[in-house]
């Protein structure tokens, strides 16, 4: 059964913007949303997990922020993980091996009411786990566009480029000279780092963020993508995880 409830994160600025965080996939992960250019982070910031179906709804301050996600397998040394040290007491503001990123953002418009807030999903990072960003209210027309990445790009993961627990595809680190296979599956993310494709949202009232999500909610073009991917690779098997 889903759950849903709501987690303010101070970073000491009365602005917000809304995230309501789901996990879509049939495992437990751990979130971390974190300020990239402050080195003081809440502990509810970055250690908090979802099972699965779980939802949270995030307020965040009114400035740049990075979310991803880890995935953990049961090791004795929390030696099978992505996304950051499993298990340590540290505190990362960027993941240390092969995550799918998304970035936050508030810009100042004319209207002195209406914040206009700019993200996107990265893959110049490596890729764990597929994600998608809809702004849910807001501007239309050509602002608040759908944005992630519905592929899960382990399965056909390049070889050298595989992050690997036994027989386990954890991620998929990036590479340059590899751009086009996640150009090709993801269309929607960045994947080079001379992209710097960024979409706008105006007044949004929250940003629904699903990790394991198999398609975009409003274009029904990616459910086909996912289905003739997923047709060509069997699903690997689903680890085990603890946090």
């Amino acid at each position: 059964m889903s759950s849903c409830c709501m987690l303010r994160i101070n970073f000491g600025t009365d602005s917000e913007i809304n995230l309501k965080i789901r996990n879509s996939c049939s495992h437990t992960i751990c979130p971390a949303l974190t300020d990239p250019n402050s080195q003081e982070l809440s502990d509810a910031a970055t250690e908090f997990c979802l099972t699965p179906s779980e939802a949270k709804t995030v307020a965040t301050p009114e400035r740049k922020v990075v979310l991803w996600a880890q995935i953990c397998l049961t090791q004795p040394d929390f030696s099978c993980v992505t996304g950051r040290d499993c298990g340590s007491t540290s505190r990362q503001r960027r993941p240390t091996n092969a995550t799918t990123l998304v970035e936050f953002a508030p810009v100042a418009t004319d209207t002195r009411y209406m914040m206009m807030t700019t993200y996107f999903v990265s893959l110049i990072e490596g890729f764990n786990l597929p994600i998608t960003v809809v702004p849910v209210g807001g501007s239309t027309g050509q602002y608040c566009t759908s944005s992630g990445c519905t592929v899960d790009l382990n399965k056909n993961c390049p070889e050298k480029l595989r992050v690997m627990c036994g027989d386990e595809i954890l991620g998929c680190n990036y590479n340059s000279n590899y751009s086009d296979y996640f150009q090709r599956y993801c269309p929607e993310a960045r994947t080079s780092p001379y992209d710097d494709t960024t979409l706008a949202c105006i007044a949004a009232d929250f940003f629904e963020v699903t990790f394991c999500a198999s398609y975009f909610p409003s274009i029904a073009r990616y459910e086909t993508q996912n289905q003739e991917f997923n047709m060509k690779n069997k699903s690997p098997k689903v680890p085990m995880i603890f946090f």
